[in-house]
Formats: C-alpha cells, structure tokens, sequence
C-alpha cells in the first residue's frame, strides 16, 4: 500500500483501489473512475463506493427487508458517484496490485 496527496491521486487511472485516508484512520473502500480538472489547475474525480449502497437507491429499505429475510441482493458497481471535495491536502491509501491480490487470496479461502 502507498499514500498519495490529491495532486498524484487525480492522476492515477480508473480502477485504482483506494481508502480515504488521515493519520492512523483509514476509511471506506472506493474504485476511482475518470478524473477532471477545471481552469485553474483544481480537479475531481468520480467514484464508486464499494461500502456503500446496495441495489437501487430509491429502494434501500426494499432491499434491506429482502437481505433480512435472507434474499441474496445484487451488489451494484453500476452506479457512479462524483467527489466534491476540493480538499487539497487530502490523502488516500492505494491499494497495490500485489495488495489486491492478497485480498483475493483471502476471500477465496486460500
């Protein structure tokens, strides 16, 4: 794993695996898509958050009642969502191909 500031994450290409990251604290599991820049020189990214919902948003308490009843409920990498942030001295946590392989490894059981 390696941390990166703002500037070198917008950098770094769609499918990095990240968590946000502050000293000693690291949170949420994210996919980085596209990033953008504005005029300026300041930019953004979109994101999808595999931590974060499940199914469709306009139905979360449909799918909650469904996982309760132990109804398997697909999860949805379709949805994007955009940062907004603007936080320059933000830090991430990059997750290396080595360090996905490993988190393979272990979820399959091996």
């Amino acid at each position: 794993m390696i941390i990166v500031n703002r500037e070198k994450f917008l950098l770094l290409p769609p499918g990095t695996l990240y968590s946000r990251y502050e000293p000693c604290i690291v949170s949420g599991l994210e996919i980085k898509g596209k990033s953008f820049f504005f005029e300026g020189g300041s930019g953004d990214w979109f994101f999808q958050n595999i931590l974060g919902e499940i199914g469709d948003c306009w139905d979360c308490a449909g799918n909650e009642e469904e996982m309760m009843a132990g109804i398997d409920v697909e999860l949805n990498l379709k949805i994007q969502e955009r940062d907004g942030g603007f936080e320059a001295d933000e830090l991430f946590l990059i997750y290396t191909p080595k360090d996905i392989r490993t988190l393979i490894t272990k979820i399959k059981g091996d």
